[in-house]
């Protein structure tokens, strides 16, 4: 039997599935960061910018509303002009820089992202509170205002002619004068304006990026993964270490189920991601101290059907995709979202199950303070007899105990994370 092929998984697919899954539950959003990313890679090409910097630009046009964390937050987005000293239109590219710059692939895309709200200025733009802008987060900028400017109700040539009008009026003010005549010689090609107006622009921006994609291996997939279980846990003071804790709590108990190395590699990665479906919930359902409404509790359901989807769409995450998105199945099948029983649920599952119940019970919530370890042991144990195997549920009764303190000291020493990220905003406020 031969050594088993090292897993290569794609930078591009990672981003492309999430910021998809954004969209899609955004309506005021729906296409913009696709089109945004088009437009930059058009930009970028036309000028002649290495690949690298135009396959950056791409991920960047993806995540660059990713700040966006609430959907009362939307709104002004869809502005054209961005009024820089209000503090309003910059705040969301702050926060996605803050979110993705601790990533080893994605530090330069944090860097242009977060300057993507800076106007020129005739030539002022060049620096922003004494960093220097890169041009990179000028052409970003450039074509973000030129998304918004589209209207999905006209034919899409028939705006051109207003949207150049809209930017021209606007160079050397808002937007660097040779990106604004590098726009004019692109928008005189219809194809452009036929793959931003077209159903398949996923599909183009995929052929034109994946050529050159970067593939990331599992350590360096690991690495991504704790960036983005920070977009999840960060959106409230109450799970900003969850997935973290998860991934740990899942971890110490494939140990003492004596798991190899390669899969506990495997679970850390999934206990990060569980929760990446939530990515799609608004922060008021999240902190919300009353008992949910039907509405509110399906839209909570839906976190991890939204999870299986995202990971679904990248290729080698089969088993974590499944370890992730069965996290609320039952062993008796009154699970959700698939209703799943018995053996149809991996053990694997299971473990990021008890870890996903322990931890959210020694958490503050919205609702009640953290439990005591004895109320924590006592409810875990009604909660997942007849949600998982037996020879599992037997296991965890002989650790619940050490699990539990470990849980606490992780706790304890991961909230300074969180805390760094609260004064982080609290700055952008001052």
């Amino acid at each position: 039997m031969g050594e088993e092929k090292e897993l290569f998984i794609s930078l591009f697919d990672i981003i492309f599935s999430i910021t998809s899954t954004m969209d899609l539950i955004k309506p005021e959003l729906t296409l913009h960061s696709q089109r945004v990313a088009y437009i930059s890679f058009s930009i970028g090409r036309l000028l002649g910018l290495p690949w690298e910097k135009i396959y950056e630009l791409v991920l960047s046009g993806l995540l660059h509303d990713l700040g966006v964390i609430s959907y009362k937050d939307t709104k002004f987005l869809k502005y054209f002009e961005s009024d820089i000293e209000n503090g309003n239109s910059y705040k969301h590219a702050f926060i996605t820089y803050y979110l993705l710059k601790d990533s080893t692939y994605l530090e330069n895309i944090a860097r242009y992202i977060k300057f993507h709200r800076v106007n020129w200025n005739f030539g002022k733009g060049r620096e922003f509170n004494r960093e220097e802008v890169p041009i990179e987060s000028h052409i970003l900028h450039l074509a973000d205002r030129i998304e918004v400017l589209i209207n999905d109700d006209e034919n899409i040539l028939s705006q051109r002619g207003r949207i150049l009008k809209k930017i021209k009026e606007n160079s050397n003010k808002m937007f660097v004068p040779y990106l604004v005549e590098a726009f004019y010689e692109l928008a005189e090609k219809e194809y452009f304006w036929f793959d931003l107006s077209s159903k398949n622009l996923p599909n183009i921006i995929t052929k034109k990026t994946m050529k050159e994609d970067k593939k990331l291996n599992i350590r360096d997939f690991e690495e991504l993964s704790e960036i983005l279980a920070r977009l999840i846990d960060f959106k409230s003071p109450f799970t900003s270490i969850h997935s973290k804790t998860v991934s740990k709590i899942s971890e110490v108990i494939g140990n003492y189920l004596n798991y190899p190395q390669e899969k506990l590699t495997h679970l850390r990665i999934a206990g990060l991601l569980h929760d990446i479906g939530k990515i799609s919930i608004p922060s008021e359902i999240l902190e919300k101290k009353a008992p949910l409404n039907n509405e509110e509790w399906y839209i909570i359901r839906s976190h991890p059907y939204n999870t299986h989807k995202i990971l679904d769409n990248i290729k080698g995450l089969e088993n974590i995709r499944d370890w992730t998105s069965f996290h609320h199945e039952r062993y008796d099948g009154n699970g959700y979202p698939f209703h799943l029983r018995d053996d149809e649920i991996p053990e694997e599952a299971q473990v990021i199950a008890i870890a996903d119940i322990l931890t959210a019970l020694s958490e503050d919530r919205p609702y009640r303070k953290a439990l005591s370890p004895k109320e924590i042991l006592l409810i875990t144990e009604e909660h997942i007899k007849g949600g998982v195997n037996e020879y599992l549920f037997r296991r965890l009764m002989e650790i619940i105990k050490e699990v539990t303190l470990e849980i606490n000291k992780h706790l304890l020493s991961s909230k300074e994370e969180y805390e760094k990220f609260r004064s982080y905003l609290r700055s952008l406020d001052n």
